[in-house]
């Protein structure tokens, strides 16, 4: 037969595991908070258009230079 546990180990245990839990969802916070500050840029193989965006996706600046539109081929107007 298996010694009893004390009256409060399952309180001891559920306090545990509240406690990791909760230190879990602070380093998943933090984590996220960094991922939004990440920043990333990358310019056209001929320097001509450059753009940035944010954490999420999104844009932040785009840059072209006047030869970018000199450069691309005529566009084709599509009427719907």
């Amino acid at each position: 037969m298996s010694p009893n546990p004390p009256p409060n180990a399952d309180h001891e245990l559920v306090e545990r595991t509240l406690r990791e839990a909760q230190e879990a969802m602070r380093r998943l916070q933090e984590a996220q908070e960094a991922a939004l500050r990440v920043t990333g840029s990358g310019e056209s193989a001929d320097g001509l258009v450059k753009a940035a965006s944010d954490g999420r996706g999104g844009i932040t600046g785009i840059s072209l230079n006047p030869r970018a539109e000199r450069a691309a081929p005529p566009r084709e107007h599509v009427t719907g």
